[in-house]
């Protein structure tokens, strides 16, 4: 969802509701992906404190998202989750 929706919806859609944005988060910090899962709550404490502002600096946080910047990084963290957990 989240490198299909873009950041923003993301945020919007899931970032009304902790319950419902907690999986994706969970989902990313075992895999290896502290930082994603970091960079989305920081993004989501601004936008349900000052969406203004976060529409300002929407851009700053998709910066540093490996997930736009680095896909290779994020899905091969992905894979060695799947492949150390799951198999």
């Amino acid at each position: 969802a989240l490198n299909m929706d873009g950041l923003s919806d993301i945020i919007a859609d899931y970032g009304n509701s902790q319950e419902q944005l907690e999986p994706i988060l969970t989902a990313l910090e075992h895999c290896g992906l502290q930082e994603e899962a970091d960079i989305l709550r920081e993004a989501k404490t601004l936008w349900n404190t000052d969406e203004e502002q976060y529409e300002k600096i929407c851009d700053s946080f998709a910066d540093r998202l490996v997930l736009f910047n680095d896909t290779d990084r994020f899905w091969d963290s992905v894979r060695a989750y799947i492949d150390t957990n799951l198999t």
